[in-house]
């Protein structure tokens, strides 16, 4: 090849190669541009962003930016992205200076300021970071992640060593640094008041507040102070202040606290150790030093729970009645000692340093019976005895002295509303500066801290709402003396900032679509636009409904499954004025949300529709039993006040709910007897015998095959009262015996042989079995007949009857245990071992085919035979009779 030839190909090559490389010279110029602008956001919609310089903008960003972003966590629902970390330190690397960086902030000035955002931008102005030590949980989380950007470069910033170490001190804040509101106003005695009670009053300015608060010192402590109020009164906020309060003290005189709100799914009162266990967490995170001890306690709840389940299933045969039912209270009694010893270890055995209880949004589970929240009050009295120190503040919007809960455990006080000069003080923060419309407002709608929110609201959105008299057409008063509630006024000022909602369809799905606690784009389309007239026909439109309700941030919340949720706050009080003000249109939406989610299989779909007919009350109440699902509870109680005493009363005799007694009275028998007996079942595994008989004699009359015979001749044996008990057991057979139900009948036999044996004649105790052997033999499950004739022959056993009549049970026994296979199970587990004993010399291929343990010896035969209920007798029990902690009343009571 010449010389030319060559020139000439070089030179083509060159040409060739010149505009790729200037195509990706600019690709990778326009990826700089962006990645510089994304880096001083948080969080942003790719679709949205503008490059730092204009000349560099792309058509798709988010293909361009694709390998460098990631969805920002709980963003996915409004499509919000974030920088990867490396990708975001490199950039910012590259940008240099603050200065740069403030204009690469200006390139997307409509960016979402989330609260990170804001502390960054509050740093880029002034070059200053907040101080940690002063910081909460959220905002020492927001400045780590800061500091993460720069990878330690950063000397403005604290080190990643001390921010974890602030971190773990101060994570027990994020339990209740939502309650703090940076506009608290007032409280001042209210807050002294509750120093006072945790033993925080001394050296905290009391001599300022006045006389009031000298009167509460002087007033008896006692362990529990329970606040109450109405909703939006301010509990909440005024608890977290006090926590807040206590957490800036210094170690050396801080106390231990924990706070537990009962809106949190994984706290059971009727179980008071799964309290217990969330307290030790959170005694952990504040004291890291004493980690080995509060895991030594959760090994003892670990241990606790495993005899429990060994009461519950049955696994001791020789134990007495009264022994179980005591080895079951003294497992409860023993947990509550260990955790006081707990406490005493982490306060270094200091009798004066408090430790500090706070139960927040307790009517989460006032609605329980009393039975349910005996065990709680009797958990912190033990641990107040054993622990004098303790302090337990609960707050809720009822009195808690009703709640079988001791007097002289309790001081209560009622949250009142702000004093005038505090409510005009509140509304000037809120942005209402005009102490004349402030003052007419808060005498016009009073003290309540929510209210007052809700009348700024409307007074800074729009100059046309507010007259002389404060707002126009709000109102306060009904008919003559009497004054309209406090939730009434909220749901006027809500409508009223439902107003200023500029488009109608979207005012549409809150008034009157607030009917409906969620709401999706489904739901939107196919319930609310044919009845509240909206003006969409497809889903696409209804999506774009939906998308722009979704920005109402002070009405709705995103779900974690992207449907909406009205604020239950502002639903209650909406809902009585829509219930007033469009009574047709409500029907028809609660009757299009039934037939809706009828068609659904989920728990969410059952929990609306049985909301829908509860309030709906058609009274329909055999088709609720039907539609109902386990596991729905907690949702259906949220909205205990829309439902009718009917309908209260019907779920009432399905759970543990407290409802009226004189409501109760009224109500069937049926439902009447399901509801006192899990009442009675409660009160007796508290031991509250006199709390049984109580319930037990609120009505007479009983239904042909009442459970109620049964319950109350074994609360008469718990009292040693045979006498009572075998009157009601006789007069249970002569009502039970004209019954379809043999079960029934058999059960009251079994406890009239107790009776026998405990009178030491066991002639008629042998008779009573047989008849009860007699009633079960149609049964389709042999377990309880099984029961009868091991019982008969260990009477055979103990008072040596003829031969005869034992080797004719024997071969019943035989019998019955042949065609057991597929009822066995664990709970009934000891008959078998009782068969497998009985049967081993006569019978030892049935005995040894029955797989299960043999007991190596019967010791007390008499006390064995007083310990047991009659088991197997589910098929003659309804359904709910054998729901939730059954099987422990059965095993103990």
């Amino acid at each position: 090849m010449n010389d030319i030839t060559s020139q000439l190909l070089e030179k083509y090559t060159l040409k060739l190669n010149e505009k790729p490389a200037t195509e990706n010279t600019f690709k990778q110029e326009q990826l700089d541009s962006y990645l510089k602008a994304c880096a001083v956001l948080h969080c942003f919609v790719p679709e949205s962003l503008s490059p730092l310089e204009p000349k560099y903008r792309h058509t798709e960003p988010r293909v361009l930016l694709y390998d460098h972003i990631i969805n920002l966590a709980g963003g996915l629902a409004e499509g919000l992205f974030t920088l990867k970390l490396s990708v975001r330190q490199k950039a910012l690397q590259e940008l240099q200076s603050w200065q740069n960086m403030q204009i690469a902030l200006k390139a997307n000035p409509n960016h979402p300021v989330t609260e990170l955002q804001k502390m960054w931008e509050d740093y880029l102005t002034s070059q200053i970071v907040g101080d940690p030590d002063k910081m909460g949980f959220k905002d020492l989380t927001n400045l780590s992640q800061l500091a993460s950007w720069f990878e330690g470069r950063n000397k403005d910033f604290p080190t990643a060593n001390r921010l974890a170490i602030l971190l773990m001190e101060k994570s027990i804040l994020s339990n209740f640094e939502h309650l703090l509101i940076s506009n608290f106003t007032g409280r001042a005695n209210e807050l002294a008041e509750l120093k006072n009670h945790i033993g925080l009053g001394k050296g905290s300015g009391l001599a300022e507040v006045g006389q009031k608060v000298l009167n509460w010192i002087f007033k008896e402590k006692k362990l529990i102070l329970a606040i109450n109020g109405p909703g939006g009164i301010g509990k909440s906020a005024l608890v977290g202040h006090l926590l807040w309060d206590c957490a800036q003290l210094k170690k050396s005189v801080r106390p231990p606290f924990a706070y537990l709100p009962f809106d949190q799914p994984t706290l059971r009162i009727e179980t008071p150790f799964t309290i217990l266990i969330e307290i030790a967490a959170q005694l952990k995170l504040q004291l890291p030093q004493y980690a080995k001890e509060t895991d030594n306690f959760n090994t003892f709840v670990k241990n606790f729970r495993g005899e429990k389940v060994a009461l519950n299933t049955r696994l001791t045969t020789a134990d007495t009645r009264s022994e179980r039912i005591n080895r079951y209270h003294n497992a409860d009694s023993e947990l509550y000692y260990e955790f006081a010893n707990l406490l005493h270890v982490i306060t270094d055995h200091r009798d004066d340093m408090p430790v500090i209880f706070v139960f927040d949004t307790f009517e989460e589970v006032q609605y329980r019976d009393r039975e349910s929240l005996a065990g709680f009050w009797k958990m912190l009295e033990i641990i107040h005895n054993t622990y004098p120190p303790l302090k337990v503040i609960i707050a809720g919007r009822s009195v808690i002295a009703d709640s079988r809960i001791e007097v002289r455990l309790i001081n209560e006080m009622k949250l009142a509303q702000l004093s005038l000069e505090d409510s005009v003080s509140l509304l000037d923060r809120l942005g209402v500066k005009n102490p004349d419309i402030a003052t007419v407002v808060a005498k016009q709608i009073g003290g309540n801290p929510l209210s007052l929110r809700l009348a700024a609201n409307v007074i800074t959105a729009g100059a046309d709402d507010i007259g002389k008299k404060g707002i126009k057409d709000l109102n306060t008063t009904k008919w003559l003396f009497f004054q309209v509630d406090e939730e009434l006024i909220q749901g006027q000022l809500y409508q009223r900032i439902l107003n200023h909602i500029h488009n109608e369809d979207v005012r549409k799905l809150a008034h009157p679509g607030m009917v409906l606690r969620k709401i999706s784009p489904e739901i939107v389309l196919y319930i609310l636009a044919p009845i509240c007239g909206l003006k969409i026909t497809t889903i696409g439109e209804a999506i774009n409904l939906f998308e722009q309700l979704k920005r109402e941030h002070a009405l709705v919340r995103t779900s974690e499954s992207g449907i909406l949720e009205y604020r239950p706050e502002i639903r209650r009080a909406m809902i009585r004025l829509l219930k007033q003000d469009k009574f047709a249109e409500v029907k028809r939406i609660n009757e299009a949300a039934i037939t809706y989610y009828s068609h659904g299989n989920s728990l969410i779909s059952r929990e609306e529709e049985i909301y829908h007919r509860l309030v709906l009350g058609d009274g329909d109440y055999s088709l609720l039993d039907n539609r109902w699902l386990p596991g729905i509870e907690r949702s259906i109680i949220e909205n205990m006040d829309e439902y009718s005493d009917e309908a209260k009363v019907w779920l009432a005799s399905r759970f543990n709910l407290e409802v009226s007694r004189d409501i109760f009275n009224k109500a069937s028998i049926l439902d009447w007897e399901r509801n006192i007996t899990r009442k009675v079942k409660r009160a007796l595994t508290e031991l509250d015998i006199n709390g049984a008989l109580q319930l037990l004699s609120e009505r007479q009359e009983r239904s042909e095959a009442s459970p109620l015979y049964a319950l109350e001749a074994k609360t008469y044996i718990l009292m040693r009262d045979l006498s009572k008990a075998k009157v009601v057991l006789e007069h249970g057979v002569e009502n039970v015996s004209g019954s379809a139900n043999r079960g029934r009948l058999a059960e009251l036999f079994w406890l009239e042989a107790q009776l026998a044996l405990i009178s030491k004649n066991p002639e008629s105790a042998d008779e009573r079995l047989s008849q009860a052997q007699e009633a079960l033999k149609n049964a389709s499950n042999p377990i309880a007949a099984i029961h009868v004739v091991c019982h008969r022959l260990f009477i055979d056993n103990l008072y040596q009857s003829k031969a005869a009549k034992r080797k004719k049970l024997l071969g019943q026994l035989n019998a019955l245990c042949g065609r057991s296979k597929g009822y066995e199970s664990r709970d009934v587990s000891f008959i078998f071992e009782l068969a497998v004993y009985l049967l081993k010399d006569d019978y030892p291929v049935t005995a040894s085919t029955l797989s299960y343990r043999e007991l190596a010896a019967v010791d007390d035969i008499s006390n064995m035979l007083l310990t047991e209920n009659l088991r197997g007798l589910d098929e003659y029990r309804a359904d709910w009779e054998n729901e939730g902690d059954n099987l422990l009343f059965e095993s103990l009571v």
